[in-house]
């Protein structure tokens, strides 16, 4: 006669069931309690890198400040609500940005960035003792956001002798200038 082993089987997969969900439970339970601990830690990092970079500066306002808001206050402003295209020729200034050497394509670049006005000449000149001046004009343009003097490329063949070149740009709108000089002199090779 054959025994009937049906109930001790049945508490074993019981047995084992209960093992396997018991096993996924805990495993579920460690991966959310993992990734709401990473979650909660990383935005105090970010909030009060966030907050280091929105510092107030609460002093009184420097003469310059002061100024400038009495400037902004006596201005009629006649359109309301959008940006101004009129020059604003009493504070404007050029910043060279950058001057690239590029002695795979013997070439120079200059790139600017024009703040206070929308309108003028740019002209970029570079200057090496006892040679004669490189000069290239163009207008100031708008660049997304913001204004400059749009790239000046120069290819070797411009300039009449090798050496130490300085560079200077100047914008100029009606009968103001503003310049900047770069801080260091390119080198040339112009195999002349």
């Amino acid at each position: 006669m054959r025994k009937n082993n049906l109930p001790h089987h049945n508490n074993k997969r019981k047995y084992l069931l209960g093992i396997v969900v018991l096993a996924i439970i805990l495993g579920v339970a460690g991966v959310l309690f993992a990734t709401t601990r990473n979650n909660s830690e990383a935005p105090q990092t970010s909030n009060t890198t966030e907050q280091e970079k929105r510092k107030v500066d609460y002093s009184p306002a420097t003469e310059e400040e002061k100024q400038d808001s009495d400037d902004l206050k006596t201005e009629p402003n006649t359109n309301e609500g959008t940006p101004s295209t009129t020059p604003q020729t009493s504070n404007f200034n050029v910043t060279i940005t950058r001057v690239t050497n590029n002695t795979s394509a013997k070439t120079i670049t200059v790139g600017t960035l024009v703040s206070g006005t929308s309108t003028g000449t740019c002209t970029v000149t570079f200057t090496k003792s006892g040679s004669t001046s490189v000069t290239l004009t163009n207008q100031v343009a708008s660049q997304g956001n913001s204004y400059a003097c749009p790239n000046f490329e120069l290819p070797y063949s411009s300039f009449p002798s090798s050496g130490q070149w300085k560079t200077n740009v100047k914008v100029t709108v009606g009968s103001t200038s503003q310049s900047n000089d770069w801080s260091e002199p390119i080198t040339i090779e112009t195999g002349r």
